[in-house]
């Protein structure tokens, strides 16, 4: 996690306790120079101030039931590198507490469910980068608990939508294989009765393909997303299958702009 420590402002009543008092929070400063800004009974107080990155607001609540407003905020280095990182601020006797764990970053923001014994942070997170070629991805689930995130849930997201035929990003592990040319596969798709052709291309950043269709008229449809698997449905749109992205996306043929998207 990329969170720094907070400047603590201690926010006591006359007895040292902490009140429940409204708060609401800001992001303040110019981009990779930002503070959060904690309002308590409208009196502005510091209350975190992250690494060098971007920090963004998602969500006030008060998730842990203790009376107060707490801040469900997100950080990034910037640039599409690594998934952003995202924390709970909370003010917890009297102090600000930014509560992290390591498995909650992903590159979707974390749904906030009501469950029974209070709020839960859901998480979809797939692994990308340099590399990489795992198709799984992990579902987790945290509790904040006393200014703290408990993970309460971690499983394996492997269902894939079955494909006719496919190509991988995996295809590129072969012993000796050159990841420089790229990979191919034949398939009659408009059902014409002649193959076309599927030609795809290592991206080493992100261990992804980026492919692109030749249809055997000579016409080229362009992919406009890069995946880690990219599989032939039974399923048409506009005369041409659709095809999975990934584990489970589906793009659709897009005939106005001669694209898959």
């Amino acid at each position: 996690m990329r969170f720094g420590i907070a400047v603590i402002w201690l926010l006591v009543t006359w007895a040292g306790a902490a009140l429940a008092q409204p708060i609401s929070y800001e992001v303040r400063g110019s981009m990779y120079e930002q503070v959060i800004i904690a309002y308590v009974n409208g009196t502005p107080y510091q209350a975190l101030v992250p690494e060098t990155g971007i920090s963004s607001k998602i969500l006030e609540a008060d998730f842990d039931g203790d009376g107060q407003v707490d801040l469900l905020h997100s950080w990034s280095g910037g640039g599409n590198c690594c998934a952003p990182s995202y924390a709970v601020l909370s003010l917890q006797n009297g102090r600000f507490v930014n509560a992290t764990h390591p498995e909650f970053s992903g590159w979707s923001e974390p749904e906030v469910q009501q469950a029974p014994q209070g709020h839960r942070f859901v998480i979809e997170t797939t692994q990308a980068g340099h590399g990489h070629t795992d198709l799984n991805g992990r579902l987790s689930s945290f509790a904040f608990v006393r200014g703290a995130l408990q993970l309460v849930e971690s499983r394996v997201l492997d269902q894939m939508l079955p494909a006719l035929a496919q190509l991988s990003a995996e295809d590129y592990n072969r012993p000796g294989f050159d990841k420089q040319f790229p990979i191919s596969m034949n398939y009659d798709l408009d059902g014409s009765g002649t193959p076309d052709l599927l030609l795809c291309r290592w991206w080493e950043r992100w261990g992804a393909i980026n492919c692109e269709i030749q249809m055997a008229t000579g016409r080229q449809i362009a992919i406009n997303n890069s995946c880690v698997r990219l599989g032939i449905l039974q399923s048409r749109t506009a005369g041409m299958p659709d095809l999975v992205c990934g584990r489970e996306d589906i793009l659709r043929f897009d005939p106005f702009t001669n694209s898959y998207q």
